[in-house]
């Protein structure tokens, strides 16, 4: 099971985990891409090739512009 949390919502979505799954695949279920959020995998900077593997917790960051 991948735990993916979206900040600063707090929203948390349980994920079945299975042999693969990368951030992308989590990304392409969502309305989020890799352009608009910063994602995590356990804490660690991580692209969206990023490979998951069971029990890992996915954090989804909005990237926040303006001046």
């Amino acid at each position: 099971m991948i735990t993916v949390k979206l900040t600063p919502h707090k929203e948390i979505k349980k994920v079945e985990w299975e042999e693969g799954l990368t951030v992308k695949d989590i990304l392409s279920e969502s309305k989020w891409s890799s352009t608009s959020i910063q994602t995590f995998v356990n804490n660690v900077p991580t692209g969206e090739d990023k490979e998951l593997k069971d029990g890992d917790e996915l954090v989804l960051v909005p990237i926040v512009g303006g001046g």
